[in-house]
């Protein structure tokens, strides 16, 4: 059982329980960095150098390697997801008549910048991109409203197979609403597509259990694994006293992707306690960091 706490200022005011499961990677794979592709881009490209040193530094050499995966993993998750929630709102404040019905959007990666593809089906129901948002730091994205709508690329059509065949896997759903997120891997040569499920609630609310990832095949067209990372849902108010939410870990010796994610989601610390070496670790605007004493003590 997993352990998730909501935690004031200098003392633990609510506990709540909820099962996990295993989430990390199988193995560390610190030495084997150029092998993997997470979104077509590296560890090296993901994690900036100082951080990488500071991992090196700071963990044992058979933890660092899912340390990297999980932060860069849970650092591109929430990136694309709020790429596509603020490309979204700009696409929906167009005037009515130049936004088409949209069939979904996909986040891929061109030239090194993530951009956004709003996709619409045509009357025989092949999907084309209507629109395109690119991304712009911090400012708001730039939306193209494409006069002749393009048909999918072959990468793209794989994404956009994967995108509709995660909504078919066998899962429990905790909300009655999904936000996706489609990302290519490819791990010593070998190319997959995770797609990560998450829950979405109305604003002033947590949800803190429901994640899935789908896992298919390069092409997009058959389902490889289906990974729930909660048994339980917990959906719950957000608290404005709230400095911090504890979890205990009983799956994977070091925290996850999905951990890392829910820091960066919520804008809260995540603390860690893996049962499995009795370890403790703090998530802090994405990165993970050590601690010495079990978190309450």
């Amino acid at each position: 059982m997993k352990r998730l706490t909501i935690i004031h200022a200098l003392r633990l005011v609510a506990t709540l329980t909820l099962c996990l499961a295993a989430g990390c990677a199988s193995k560390p794979q610190a030495n084997k960095e150029g092998s993997l592709l997470i979104g077509g881009q590296t560890l090296k490209e993901l994690i900036p150098t100082a951080e990488r040193e500071r991992i090196d530094r700071t963990f044992q050499a058979g933890y660092r390697g899912n340390l990297l995966i999980a932060q860069a993993m849970g650092t591109e998750i929430a990136r694309r997801q709020r790429l596509a929630v603020s490309a979204s709102d700009v696409y929906m404040a167009q005037p009515e008549a130049q936004r088409a019905h949209l069939a979904g959007w996909l986040v891929t990666r061109k030239s090194g910048k993530l951009e956004v593809l709003f996709i619409a089906k045509d009357a025989t129901g092949a999907p084309h991109v209507v629109a395109i948002a690119r991304s712009a730091d911090q400012a708001k994205p730039r939306l193209d409203t494409l006069q002749s709508p393009r048909a999918l690329t072959d990468s793209e059509t794989a994404l956009w197979q994967a995108r509709g065949l995660a909504f078919t896997a066998k899962i429990t759903p905790c909300t009655k609403s999904y936000h996706p997120v489609i990302i290519p891997v490819e791990a010593a040569g070998k190319k997959q597509i995770f797609v990560y499920l998450l829950p979405l609630a109305p604003a002033g609310t947590m949800m803190l259990g429901g994640y899935y990832r789908i896992k298919t095949n390069a092409s997009g067209l058959q389902i490889l694994d289906t990974h729930g990372y909660t048994r339980s849902c917990l959906k719950m108010q957000r608290n404005p006293k709230a400095v911090g939410i504890a979890v205990t870990e009983n799956e994977s010796p070091t925290p996850t992707a999905p951990q890392v994610y829910a820091n960066l989601r919520y804008g809260l610390p995540v603390y860690v306690t893996t049962s499995k070496n009795n370890m403790q670790w703090k998530i802090e605007q994405g990165h993970i960091k050590p601690l010495k004493k079990p978190v309450g003590q």
